[in-house]
């Protein structure tokens, strides 16, 4: 149950309505396919999603091979609940206090969710104790590449375009804030997927400062960060390319950092 008013909440409530529409990662089959290659390993098995929004993986789930016993959504904004495909429960609920009881999952996803987390150990508690014995945590999260130039580049516009982001996560802080909480990581695999600027920015508004300011450090970008992101820069828009990272765990009393 949610307890207090979340301005993140507030912001997805407001984005409910078109969130899914459009050219955008929410509805990208090839970065749902490492998902459904995880839940096809644990057929008939029950599975949780935090940030469910309004059911893009759910939807991927029914268009696919995979059957599981049950599936539950769970979302902080109450529009993108309603707005959740029909065909696939959902509950407004709170990552840190999860509506499921204890051992009762084999698998919890948190697909481009966890840096809206208050307190991500405190979540990461929630999610070994509804996890059953065996049971995994598959974490999807857009990061930026492992160079520092690039973090620093990526953390700046991440503040421009997003600044209700609670954590700029990195792969390798990711990595430390699962094994940190108990978890041991079986696997790490990166993807990347292309993207432009202007697809980015016309998502949901923006301010005409902020905008600006993206648009001018997106000029300023440095000719490294460029080449590794393969900068096209042509009629009036930057296409370049995005880092997917997906962190595939199981509960564990040993903490260790995967090789």
């Amino acid at each position: 149950m949610v307890t207090q008013r979340d301005p993140i909440g507030d912001h997805f409530d407001a984005r409910a309505s078109h969130y899914a529409q459009g050219h955008s990662w929410v509805t990208d089959s090839v970065s749902l396919e490492p998902i459904l290659s995880l839940l096809a390993h644990c057929a008939s098995g029950v599975a949780v999603e935090i940030g469910a929004g309004s059911g893009a993986v759910a939807s991927a789930i029914a268009e696919s091979p995979v059957r599981l016993r049950s599936y539950l959504g769970v979302d902080a904004s109450p529009s993108m609940v309603r707005r959740h495909v029909a065909h696939a429960p959902a509950v407004v609920g709170d990552a840190h206090h999860l509506p499921v009881a204890s051992g009762r999952v084999d698998v919890v996803i948190c697909r481009q969710s966890f840096h809206y987390l208050r307190s991500p150990d405190v979540a990461l508690a929630e999610v070994s104790r509804v996890l059953g014995p065996g049971g995994r945590l598959l974490i999807a999260q857009i990061v930026p590449f492992q160079e520092r130039l690039d973090e620093a580049w990526w953390a700046t516009g991440m503040s421009i375009r997003q600044p209700l982001r609670r954590h700029l996560w990195t792969g390798a802080r990711l990595c430390d804030a699962v094994t940190g909480a108990g978890f041991y990581v079986e696997s790490v695999a990166d993807l990347r997927r292309r993207t432009s600027l202007n697809q980015w920015m016309d998502r949901y508004p923006l301010g005409p400062a902020a905008r600006g300011a993206l648009v001018r450090h997106f000029a300023m970008t440095p000719p490294p960060v460029k080449a590794l992101r393969a900068f096209d820069e042509s009629g009036g828009d930057v296409a370049y390319d995005l880092r997917w990272i997906f962190i595939t765990t199981r509960a564990s009393r040993t903490s260790r950092r995967p090789s």
